[in-house]
């Protein structure tokens, strides 16, 4: 193996390690319900769907999403743990995906959706290197099983009013 082969390998190893942390950091800001703060984790032309069939494009769209879906959400601070990263590095892109495991209190969730209070769900990204910073360029997230019980009536519900 050549200095040039090992150096390579030793990047994309830097470059894992930058990616999981980016989405550690992601998902505990989730947690503590800091929105403002995940928009830095975004690429301004990123696509996220989280749990719904529609796709928000760019910054914009993603802060909106945040304020007016997420931060109003009730309940206390959850809690979650991601686990199995499969992280594939490509130069200034990645892909990746990882199982979340999300622990809701009592109050936010109704037992149609987890009755154990525990949920479950996957997310499927691709990453970007921007100014030797690892941002979310792509970011799904879709909570098994899936569809969730009561959210195909909601989805259905808001189609038909658009």
């Amino acid at each position: 193996m050549t200095l040039e082969e090992l150096a390579k390998r030793v990047q994309a190893l830097e470059d894992m390690e930058e990616i999981k942390k980016l989405h550690h950091d992601y998902i505990f800001l989730l947690c503590d319900k800091q929105y403002e703060k995940m928009l830095d984790f975004f690429t301004d032309d990123a696509r996220v769907q989280i749990n719904t069939p529609y796709m928000c494009n760019g910054k914009n769209e993603i802060a909106k999403f945040f304020r007016e879906v997420l931060a109003k959400r009730g309940g206390k601070k959850g809690g979650s743990v991601l686990t199995m990263p499969v992280i594939t590095v490509d130069g200034n892109s990645a892909k990746g995906y990882w199982t979340m495991h999300k622990l809701f209190d009592d109050r936010d969730v109704p037992d149609i959706i987890a009755p154990s209070k525990w949920l479950q769900g996957k997310y499927d990204c691709e990453y970007a290197k921007q100014d030797g910073k690892w941002k979310f360029s792509y970011m799904r997230y879709m909570a098994w099983p899936v569809p969730l019980p009561g959210l195909e009536e909601d989805n259905t519900k808001k189609q038909t009013e658009r």
